[in-house]
C-alpha cells in the first residue's frame, strides 16, 4: 500500500517457523519512547500516551485496535501487542520477522508488513510475498488464504453476510463463506484501502474510489482519479474519501481533481468536496466519527468538526516538524487511537 524510499540494511530469515510466544520488548538501557501512540477515551477531548515500553522508533507503520487488543507494527517487520497489563510484547510470526531493529527499510524487499487487519477469529497480518497470517486462539500465527492467486495483500475485510473481500496488487477478490473459491470481482490494480458498513463496501485504487452496494459482488468507479489513493471512512449515513498526498493532483489531466476531501450522503453514488475554504486546516489526511463529531488527522495535528467536516477546531498538535509524519487515527467504539506514522504516498 505504501512505497518506502529508504533502503533496508538487514538480514532476512526466509524460513517460516520458530517460537510463536511473545516476549517483552523492554530492555535495560533502551531509550524511553514518548508520544508515538496516543489514545483518547472521550472522543478526542483528552489524550493519554501509550508509548512506554515500545522500542526506540520514530514512527509506526501500521496499527490495529480491537475491543480486546491493540497491535502496532514498527519498522517494517516488528509487531507489538499491548497486553492487559499495559506492557508492549513482541509477536513472533516465524521467519517473516527480521532480526534486530531496523534503521532503514525498502518496500522492494520481501517479507515486510503490508498491514494489520481485524478478523472475527483473530487479527490478520499481511506480509509481502509471504501471504496472510492469522492469530489463533492459542496465540500462534498461521498462514491462511494460501489459495489466493496474489499474495501481495493490502487489505482484508469480513462482511456481515459471511463473505470476505481481499484487496491485492491485482484487484479485489471475494470468497463466500469459509470454503468457497476466490473470485476476482474487481480487476483494477493495487486495491490498497477498503472499508465497509452493511452491504456497502468502498475501495481505493489508482483510478479513484470504487463502491459496491451488494457485498462486493459488483463495483462502480464513482470518484474517478488517475492518481488515486484515498483514505476511507464509512459512518452510519456517510462515506468520506480523503486523498492524503495533495501534491499528487492531476494537473495534466483534461478533467483534473483539484479537491482532495470528499463526502457522500448517498452510499457513494455522488461526492461533495468538504475542504473548500477551510481556514484552520490546510490539508486533511483522514477522518473518523464519534457520535455526531468528526475527528480528523490534518496538517496542523488532530481536529474536531461538528458540521460534517466543513470547519475544524484543532485540539492536538501535529506529530513533529518532519513533513512525512502524520497522525494515523484508529477508532474502537468511542475510543480514538492516534499513531505517529509515516505518511507514504
Amino acid at each position: 500500500m505504501n512505497v518506502f524510499f529508504v533502503s533496508l540494511v538487514a538480514v532476512f530469515i526466509h524460513m517460516i517457523g520458530g517460537d510463536s510466544r511473545p516476549v517483552t520488548s523492554c530492555k535495560a538501557g533502551e531509550p524511553v519512547v514518548t508520544n508515538v501512540i496516543m489514545t483518547s477515551p472521550d472522543g478526542g477531548k483528552t489524550w493519554i500516551d501509550l508509548s512506554k515500553g515500545l522500542p526506540s522508533v520514530k514512527d509506526i507503520r501500521h496499527i490495529l485496535a480491537t475491543d480486546k487488543e491493540t497491535y502496532v507494527a514498527v519498522g517494517l517487520n516488528h509487531l507489538y501487542r499491548l497486553s492487559s497489563g499495559g506492557v508492549w510484547q513482541k509477536e513472533n510470526i516465524g521467519g517473516s520477522m527480521i532480526s534486530g531493529m531496523m534503521e532503514g527499510d525498502s518496500s522492494y524487499q520481501p517479507n515486510y508488513f503490508l498491514g494489520i487487519f481485524e478478523g472475527k477469529d483473530g487479527p490478520y497480518v499481511s506480509i509481502n510475498e509471504s501471504g496472510l497470517f492469522q492469530k489463533t486462539a492459542s496465540g500462534t500465527w498461521q498462514a491462511v488464504h494460501t489459495d489466493l492467486p496474489d499474495n501481495r495483500i493490502y487489505n482484508i475485510i469480513e462482511l456481515e453476510n459471511g463473505s470476505t473481500l481481499v484487496g491485492t496488487e491485482g484487484g479485489i477478490f471475494k470468497k463466500t463463506g469459509k470454503d468457497g473459491p476466490w473470485m476476482n470481482v474487481l480487476s483494477d490494480k493495487w486495491a490498497s484501502n477498503m472499508t465497509h458498513r452493511a452491504a456497502t463496501a468502498v475501495a481505493s485504487t489508482p483510478t479513484g474510489v470504487w463502491v459496491s452496494n451488494n457485498y462486493g459482488e459488483s463495483w462502480t468507479n464513482t470518484l474517478k482519479d488517475k492518481v488515486g489513493n484515498y483514505a476511507l471512512c464509512v459512518t452510519a449515513d456517510k462515506i468520506y474519501a480523503i486523498k492524503p498526498n495533495t501534491d499528487m493532483v492531476n494537473k495534466d489531466e483534461s478533467e483534473p481533481i483539484t479537491e482532495t476531501a470528499f463526502m457522500s450522503s448517498d452510499q457513494g453514488k455522488s461526492w461533495t468536496p468538504i475542504n473548500k475554504g477551510l481556514l484552520q486546516v490546510e490539508r486533511l489526511y483522514q477522518v473518523v466519527q464519534n457520535g455526531k463529531t468528526l475527528i480528523s488527522s490534518n496538517s496542523q495535528g488532530i481536529g474536531i468538526s461538528n458540521d460534517h467536516g466543513y470547519n475544524w477546531e484543532n485540539i492536538f498538535a501535529k506529530p513533529g516538524t518532519e513533513d512525512l509524519l502524520i497522525w494515523k487515527l484508529v477508532q474502537q467504539g468511542s475510543v480514538i487511537y492516534a499513531a505517529k506514522m509515516w505518511s507514504g504516498c
